[in-house]
């Protein structure tokens, strides 16, 4: 086995797992598990974009990469939201 092909093993194993973390973390959302503003789910979607990214830039799909690096900055943003909305209703301003 060369480089090349070790490389691109990792690759896809990291997108496999980028797929895993965004579709583990939407099924414990549907299911009840999981509120869609803990930000351990937003963590997962970060992190399953991040990989997803890579794989998909690697592989030269970029729409799929800007589609997959929107999706983490929405989950970003998420984050953002839920800890200003919760630092706002904790009365501090």
């Amino acid at each position: 086995m060369d480089t090349s092909t070790s490389i691109t093993q990792l690759i896809d194993l990291l997108g496999w797992l980028g797929t895993a973390l965004y579709l583990i973390p939407y099924y414990l959302l549907v299911r009840g598990s999981w509120s869609y503003n803990s930000n351990k789910f937003h963590i997962w979607n970060i992190v399953a974009s991040v990989l997803s990214v890579i794989n998909a830039a690697y592989h030269g799909s970029i729409p799929v990469a800007a589609s997959c690096g929107i999706w983490g900055a929405i989950a970003g943003y998420g984050m953002i939201k839920n800890k200003l909305s919760k630092h706002k209703i904790n009365g501090n301003h």
